[in-house]
């Protein structure tokens, strides 16, 4: 298992001729399409995993949080994010049954801590106001924010079927299952409750004298928002520090200014359907 460490970007007109500029070689092009899963309550979304099948194959994204000494504070490290990656089903399906199981014994006693701000504002508001939480399936199903690219209402159990035929069509290696390999699906009861698609163009570059590259990544999503990323993959618990400095040295070398960190496409996904 690796960690994927990344610093999003706001991209600007110039931005290919500023890649190629910095020595940057486009890798090449693609579009494809990303579902994203969870139960009713929303139990991965509010830990940050996020469970997706991208063009037929399975992928789990989990944080890796390991603290570093000295690098609490700095900048490089507020602007990135940290990721474990898991494409092995077995491994993603018992690590949503080990998410699931947490989020059930704190339902049983304690507050999920990633959204016990979110329930303190509304039990301050009364319980009309709900702000900041995630809304029931039964709310969605009611709004139908999330549509198909035919403009179709998202039909959650239909698409499950799509996503895994769409796998044995592709024949990927990651995700090559039957039909019947749905049951942990829904005995964990897992809906697509997103669906986009992405235009992305890649570029990889390479620093001299270091090893490993570094991946950039310019997005454009079909609801309406276009991010850069950059990005470094390293094996797991290893060479962060090391990933972030690179990660840092591009930036500087783009000319990539500001102190927040960039919403990624999910982020702004969740902001315009769900949390309006």
């Amino acid at each position: 298992m690796s960690v994927e460490v990344e610093r999003k970007f706001v991209c600007d007109p110039d931005i290919k001729n500023k890649l190629r500029d910095i020595g940057a070689v486009c890798v090449g092009q693609c579009r494809f399409q990303d579902q994203y899963f969870d139960s009713p309550d929303f139990s991965l979304t509010l830990n940050d995993v996020w469970l997706r099948c991208r063009q037929g194959c399975w992928e789990l994204k989990c944080p890796a949080m390991e603290k570093m000494q000295g690098w609490e504070e700095d900048q490089a490290e507020r602007l990135c994010t940290r990721y474990r990656e898991i494409t092995i089903l077995p491994e993603i399906i018992a690590k949503v049954r080990e998410v699931m199981k947490e989020k059930c014994e704190e339902q049983n006693g304690l507050i999920n801590p990633l959204a016990e701000k979110e329930y303190k504002e509304s039990d301050k508001q009364g319980p009309k106001e709900e702000k900041g939480r995630p809304e029931t399936s039964r709310e969605i199903d009611q709004k139908n924010p999330v549509t198909s690219l035919d403009e179709k209402p998202l039909n959650p159990r239909a698409d499950v079927e799509k996503c895994i035929a769409a796998g044995i069509e592709h024949s990927n290696q990651c995700c090559a299952e039957s039909s019947s390999d749905l049951s942990w699906l829904r005995e964990m009861n897992l809906a697509p409750f997103a669906k986009f698609t992405t235009e992305r163009c890649s570029f990889s570059l390479t620093e001299e004298g270091e090893e490993g590259g570094i991946h950039v990544d310019l997005d454009q999503a079909d609801f309406g928002y276009c991010v850069g990323e950059i990005e470094v993959l390293v094996p797991d618990g290893k060479e962060v520090q090391s990933a972030l400095h690179k990660i840092q040295r591009t930036a500087e070398r783009l000319g990539l200014a500001g102190d927040q960190r960039v919403k990624g496409k999910m982020d702004v996904y969740l902001q315009r359907f769900f949390l309006h």
